[in-house]
């Protein structure tokens, strides 16, 4: 951090490497960083430091992020709460070293609807809704996968155009974020073994992803297709298998540094060794997305990543890179002309699986089971009701965070719109469902 003035500011750079810190995610790190720039920037301009800022100076930057005219880019109440968790982040741990006095960020305490509290900031927006959630129907989402990363046409035919490389890693992707809920980086740091088999005498295979791994830190299974299942196997047998060829023809893997060649591995447990030849076992569970970049086993004579999706020079491809990925091919399909094309981020595609699954659930609740009233009760308490499952597919530590994060903006459709259909008409209900939403984004088939 680096004023105005061209002074560091010798306590930020002490907060950087502090433990508190550096167990932050690097998404996380980066995500507090920028919100520490613009904090420290707004109160600049008002001759005041971080270290000074007070009750006032926390009310006033509020105002000015979300509501002030002499500000062009107000940000959401989600975006402001998150803003305040790194702000609180930073205050707690000057105030234990003494750099401060005292935070100057007021809190208050909450009831949940489970009737439990919890302490907030006052300056918490109450109402935290998300504005920018958004969700493809299956038909939506297929036109934009076939387009965007197969290279065909709108028509379903080959583009002869179509210039694109790792089209198969990049579907398979794409359709695993899809079928999973997964979040971007629980995909995007899955090692080899923890790719789903195709079944093919059933419709989904399950896995799981490691706790490490995961934003909650909390592993989970996870369902994929079994058609999915085999796209994926066939890109590790085919792109996946040419450019670890490649790099090894090379010595690419022999000048990686830092580098953890796997030696065994169990069912739950890895053992590796560094470069120095110093031996290690970790719980699969607990390995670090940082360290999963790192994992190589021998093969057949060579090294190879168990880092399970690839650059071409058959590196490990970075989870930040899939939104370059994805960014491309929303401009491919928005340059077809077609009358209000997808687009498609990967968080959306959690969105989409959620909003799906509950469909499906609250229809085989109240439809396959023919459940009154009555027995509906009864059945949600031995079982757990349709959020519940949800809840625990997604990750999320409750499923309140489920209800009013996720979907909350169609629940009165979902209310109005399940006795309307058979549970075996589910692309129907969703399609219907979904197309009353204008978060949703549809297609016409």
């Amino acid at each position: 951090m680096i004023d105005p003035t061209l002074i560091v500011d010798s306590t930020m750079s002490q907060f950087f490497a502090s433990p508190r810190f550096r167990k932050l995610e690097p998404s996380s790190m980066r995500s507090y960083t920028t919100s520490y720039r613009v904090f420290f920037n707004f109160l600049w301009t008002r001759g005041m430091t971080w270290r000074d800022a007070d009750v006032d100076a926390i009310e006033d930057y509020e105002d000015w992020r979300r509501r002030a005219p002499q500000n062009p880019s107000h940000v959401a109440g989600t975006t402001f709460k998150r803003e305040l968790a790194a702000l609180g982040l930073l205050y707690h741990w000057a105030q234990s070293r003494g750099f401060v006095a005292g935070s100057p960020l007021l809190t208050r305490v909450v009831r949940l609807h489970d009737g439990s509290v919890r302490e907030t900031y006052e300056a918490s927006p109450k109402n935290t809704q998300r504005r920018d959630v958004k969700w493809l129907t299956p038909r939506a989402f297929k036109l934009w996968l076939r387009v965007g990363l197969e290279g065909m046409g709108v028509d379903a035919a080959e583009d002869p155009a179509w210039r694109g490389r790792n089209s198969d890693r990049n579907a398979g992707y794409a359709q695993l974020l899809f079928d999973s809920g997964l979040r971007r980086t629980e995909a995007a740091s899955l090692l080899t073994f923890e790719i789903p088999e195709a079944d093919n005498a059933r419709r989904y295979v399950w896995s799981r992803v490691g706790a490490a791994a995961t934003k909650t830190k909390h592993g989970r299974a996870f369902p994929v297709q079994s058609k999915t299942a085999k796209m994926l196997e066939t890109y590790r047998i085919s792109r996946r298998a040419g450019a670890i060829r490649r790099a090894q023809a090379a010595h690419r893997y022999d000048r990686v540094s830092e580098k953890l060649v796997v030696v065994s591995r169990t069912l739950d447990s890895l053992t590796w060794k560094d470069d120095a030849g110093n031996g290690a076992t970790s719980k699969i569970a607990n390995v670090r997305v940082a360290e999963r970049l790192r994992l190589y086993e021998e093969a057949n004579g060579s090294l190879e990543p168990l880092w399970f999706w690839l650059s071409e020079d058959g590196l490990p491809f970075l989870p930040d890179s899939w939104e370059n990925v994805f960014r491309a091919a929303n401009v491919r399909v928005a340059a077809t002309g077609m009358p209000s094309p997808p687009f498609m981020r990967p968080h959306m595609a959690r969105h989409s699986f959620a909003l799906i699954r509950l469909v499906h659930f609250m229809g085989v609740f109240d439809k396959r089971f023919q459940l009154a009233p009555e027995d509906r009760v009864y059945f949600r308490q031995l079982y757990g009701d349709a959020w519940l499952a949800v809840q625990s597919l997604l990750g999320h530590a409750s499923p309140d965070v489920t209800r009013d994060i996720y979907l909350a903006p169609v629940q009165e459709i979902l209310g109005r719109t399940l006795i309307e259909y058979d549970e075996e008409d589910l692309q129907g209900l969703v399609h219907s469902l979904l197309s009353r939403s204008p978060r949703v984004l549809d297609t016409v088939e």
